[in-house]
């Protein structure tokens, strides 16, 4: 969608930038950034328009924390809507406010206001008490730097970039004089020489570049001095000088070459293969390995007789040795610090998928399935640093808010498989050049994508992130067992990025591995029957082209309530079909008869299906005992309204005042409600399962929210009660219970007195056990198709 769009749904207030951030940098032909600026100006202006009043020095009237998600997520857009600067700007602005902008959106501001050379023209920025560490520490150590600039200090940066390294008690870093950039030159102080046991490094490389040298280098200059080199040439065509001038530097360098480029990790098993050592590791072309690296995690190895492998953390810079790189951590995980007991994991793992990205992740993983949680040693301390170069494979796929949707997609399949190993279904081995029993994207696999994505029976427009295991991996299941193909389409609305984005479960990684599913990247398109739409309000946001993306003639909304989101959904469906653009037959599914008569009094001429009693499937029904008993648990589901009266009724109506009752709230960021504390259960910190497992009665919103009914057959399972809102009387019937004018202690006080909760509870289980299966989502999804098929013969 586009800022001209007739009308947008107002973004939750529980919205996380991050979530938000992603979709932004995923989709930037969105409307989420719109979403933000209206948020943050109270509805006045959209992205360009509130860039445009920070510009012209007007943001009176804007929300501060708004402005700060704004200008924080605006910083990773890849657009050209705004520069660095209109970022500093409206964080200046935020910053200036009242509001607890949280150390995330302050420590951008601090990168932020270096990056435009604000810093050193003395603009006043944030405490160091306000930012995290790391980000304090890379800001500073960057304005001492003589490599930024001629007044930069060299010995206090020196002692200042060492600092990771010198406070775990290894020997401080330093640039030697002479030619090459400030990486190239980087050199480590005298360390010791340990003897022990062979390690061997294995280093892909393809076409490489003089930075080559300073990797070997720094492997030939570990303290642990039994090791080999195995430098893996991967089939380069230029660079070859300096492999050749890397193996003239020490006879533990081994050149090994490959006839094919195969990728980064086929040359990886290609040195697994020929390495001596008890304990093999890896090391990328273009990173510097600290000289007490293989020391370190050998001995943490060593320590740990149980455990497989170690992995260690890395600073990362660039060439210039600058640590700010916006949004990014400066120490982090350095997978490419796998250190393995060679012989104990290749008998049993084999060796890496036979991938072009993601291959360690995976391995790591599996490692993991195989051996146990316990077989990794982690080391808090960075033994590397990492270069951070724009050609990198893995560095393009992700950054600030940014993660490819291929490596989501293979991290699923994985999972699932990785899920039967550690179960013993199945086993972890791969032999070279095998690749893994799954179905992966060619972005993964070959480095290419196909912009087809083949043919499916149905695609399902939904959103592929935290809702998947309760909303959606139900119904793929039973598709999919059924035999019915499913195209996935990630279409999220706005109650989707209340929770950080994260990859489906096993559930769905299932069929991903086999096929049955397929995830539709964001470039790509599927031809599919009939494309099903779970929330109308995602259509107003994302763009259109991921609505085309499905394929399909027939497009079937979901409507559980008809409300405003629903009626601006409709005007832009049709308003695509003006503009002549491709657009399928829209068809509208309501949740009951209640909802089928407002369609088509509020869409006269609409194709307005039979209603459909079709349900994600639950959990087997729990057999609850002594639920209303004394030590009452209520959890809360914040109302989807975002306005203050709003929140003050739902406190006021809805929120237990009796001190012997517990209340849990989930995804609510205060601790008091009503005047009353309560338990903040916010997911993913509690499962969406676990919450409901602790609830005796679940208190549902005044207004009905995409997604309800999903929460409440998932609650019915769980043998919680449901007190829902009177509007959600048509649809769940004499499966809840309702106010019906009372204060909600007076209505438990009843409860517990009669036989009412008893009945209720019953018939709710009754309900479950009849339709939440994977039979009544196959009898539904007919239903549907048989409903459009009879539209269309009129």
């Amino acid at each position: 969608m586009t800022p001209s769009s007739p009308r947008l749904p107002v973004l939750p207030a529980g919205a996380l930038p991050a979530a938000v951030g992603r979709l932004v940098t995923r989709y930037p032909d969105s409307a989420w950034l719109d979403l933000l600026a209206l948020r943050a100006s109270g509805g006045v202006s959209d992205a360009a328009g509130l860039v445009a009043r920070a510009r012209a020095g007007d943001l009176a009237g804007t929300d501060a924390e708004g402005l700060g998600r704004f200008g924080y997520v605006l910083a990773a857009e890849p657009g050209d809507r705004a520069t660095l600067d209109d970022v500093a700007l409206l964080l200046d602005h935020a910053a200036g406010g009242d509001a607890d902008l949280g150390p995330k959106v302050l420590g951008l501001w601090l990168q932020v206001l270096l990056v435009t050379g604000r810093l050193d023209r003395g603009a006043a920025g944030p405490r160091e008490d306000e930012v995290e560490a790391e980000h304090w520490w890379a800001v500073a150590t960057d304005l001492l730097s003589p490599f930024r600039t001629p007044a930069g200090d060299r010995r206090r940066w020196e002692a200042s970039f060492s600092r990771p390294f010198t406070d775990r008690g290894l020997v401080p870093l330093t640039v030697a004089d002479g030619d090459g950039t400030p990486f190239q030159r980087l050199v480590a102080g005298p360390v010791d020489p340990v003897w022990g046991d062979q390690v061997s490094v294995v280093m892909p490389v393809h076409d490489p570049g003089p930075d080559l040298l300073t990797a070997v280098r720094s492997v030939l200059a570990q303290s642990w001095v039994t090791l080999e080199v195995l430098l893996v040439d991967d089939a380069s065509t230029r660079g070859r000088e300096h492999l050749h001038a890397c193996a003239a530097l020490d006879p533990r360098v081994r050149l090994l070459r490959s006839d094919r480029n195969g990728g980064a990790y086929a040359a990886r098993n290609l040195g697994l293969a020929h390495a001596r050592g008890r304990y093999v590791t890896f090391q990328d072309a273009d990173d510097l390995a600290h000289p007490q690296r293989l020391e370190r995690q050998v001995r943490a190895l060593a320590a740990s007789p149980d455990a497989m492998a170690s992995v260690s953390h890395a600073v990362r810079a660039t060439d210039r040795l600058e640590l700010t790189a916006l949004g990014l951590n400066k120490i982090a995980t350095n997978l490419s610090s796998l250190l393995l007991r060679r012989e104990a994991v290749t008998a049993r793992l084999g060796g890496f998928d036979a991938v072009r990205r993601s291959g360690d992740r995976e391995l790591l993983d599996r490692l993991l399935a195989t051996f146990g949680d316990g077989a990794v040693v982690t080391l808090p301390e960075p033994l590397a640093v990492i270069q951070l170069t724009p050609g990198s494979l893995s560095r393009g796929d992700m950054g600030f808010l940014r993660r490819h949707a291929a490596r989501q997609a293979y991290a699923a399949s994985a999972g699932a498989w990785h899920a039967e190993v550690r179960a013993g279904r199945e086993s972890p081995m791969l032999r070279p050049p095998a690749r893994g029993p799954f179905a992966a994207p060619g972005h993964v696999t070959t480095g290419r994508e196909d912009a087809d994505a083949g043919t499916v029976d149905v695609a399902l427009l939904a959103s592929l992130g935290p809702n998947v295991p309760r909303d959606v991996a139900p119904f793929v299941a039973a598709l999919c067992g059924a035999g019915v193909r499913v195209g996935l389409v990630e279409l999220p609305g706005p109650r989707d990025v209340r929770v950080p984005p994260q990859p489906p479960g096993d559930a769905v990684g299932a069929h991903l591995r086999t096929g049955a599913a397929r995830w539709v990247l964001p470039e790509q398109h599927v031809r599919s029957r009939l494309a099903l739409v779970h929330d109308p309000a995602a259509v107003l946001v994302m763009p259109w082209r991921r609505v085309a993306a499905a394929g399909a003639d027939d497009l079937v909304v979901v409507v559980e309530a008809v409300d405003d989101d629903v009626l601006a959904a409709a005007d832009l469906l049709a308003a695509h079909g003006v503009r002549g653009e491709p657009r399928p037959t829209v068809h509208w599914l309501p949740a009951d008869a209640a909802v089928r008569e407002d369609l088509r009094r509020r869409l006269p001429g609409a194709s307005v299906l039979p209603e459909t009693p079709w349900v994600a499937t639950a959990a087997p029904v729990s057999d609850r005992q002594g639920w209303l008993g004394p030590g009452l648990v209520v959890g809360l589901l914040p109302p989807r309204g975002t306005e203050d009266a709003d929140r003050a009724a739902w406190e006021r109506d809805l929120v237990p005042r009796d001190p012997a009752t517990t209340v849990w709230c989930r995804g609510l960021g205060r601790t008091r409600l009503a005047g009353r504390p309560v338990v903040r259960r916010a997911l993913p910190d509690t499962t969406w399962s676990g919450f409901l497992g602790g609830v005796d009665v679940l208190v549902l919103p005044p207004g009905p929210g995409a997604g309800t009914v999903a929460d409440v057959v998932d609650a019915w399972a769980h043998g919680t009660l449901v007190l829902a809102p009177e509007v959600l009387r048509s649809r769940l019937g004499d499966r809840a219970v309702y106010l019906d004018g009372e204060l909600v202690d007076e209505r438990l006080a009843r409860l517990r007195g009669g036989a009412e909760a008893d009945a209720v509870r019953e018939r709710a289980a009754g309900w479950v056990r009849r339709h939440a299966t994977p039979e009544g989502v196959l009898a539904g999804y007919r239903g549907v198709l048989d409903a459009v098929d009879a539209v269309r013969r009129g």
